[in-house]
């Protein structure tokens, strides 16, 4: 190859070491099965044309005690995809479940900059996602998760703040 692509790979974001495709052909891996079989959360940021691979603690939990124990997230990547924002993750449930809850996204202020929903059925156990929001809130400073709905239980006042 006379001019072999860059691609850059982060590992939990300390580790950066940079490889040209063209001399990894033979070591080729399936990384989006290997992060994910591992529980980790992985993302494509095509403008630096980085590949960003996290595995960390699953510590964003609902505030409200009856629904801290039903979904636990974490790992979360963030990548703009033209006007939106991507936030890929892992998040964690103890049973099969129906569930609708916001994952909102907050400046230094506390105010809102963005926030992405989950709203489906799923298994019980761990599993990665990606999810659009609007804007851009690539530079939050905390997050906060609201789950409104789980199998069932319905917490109408439990929505994200406006």
């Amino acid at each position: 190859m006379s001019n072999p692509s860059i691609i850059t790979l982060f590992l939990n974001p300390y580790n950066r070491d940079r490889y040209k495709a063209g001399i990894l052909v033979e070591y080729n891996v399936p990384i989006r099965f290997v992060a994910e079989s591992l529980g980790a959360s992985i993302a494509y940021n095509g403008d630096s044309k980085e590949v960003i691979v996290k595995q960390g603690q699953l510590d964003i939990v609902d505030p409200n005690p009856l629904a801290k124990d039903n979904m636990q997230v974490g790992s979360l990547i963030l990548t703009k995809e033209g006007a939106q924002t991507k936030v890929a993750g892992v998040f964690k449930i103890p049973r099969n479940a129906q569930i609708g809850a916001n994952l909102v996204f907050l400046n230094s202020k506390g105010e809102q900059t963005g926030f992405v929903t989950f709203n489906d059925s799923f298994d019980a156990g761990t599993h990665n996602f990606e999810l659009l929001g609007d804007g851009d809130f690539m530079n939050y400073a905390s997050t906060t998760l609201h789950v409104g709905y789980f199998n069932g239980w319905l917490d109408s006042g439990n929505r994200p703040p406006n």
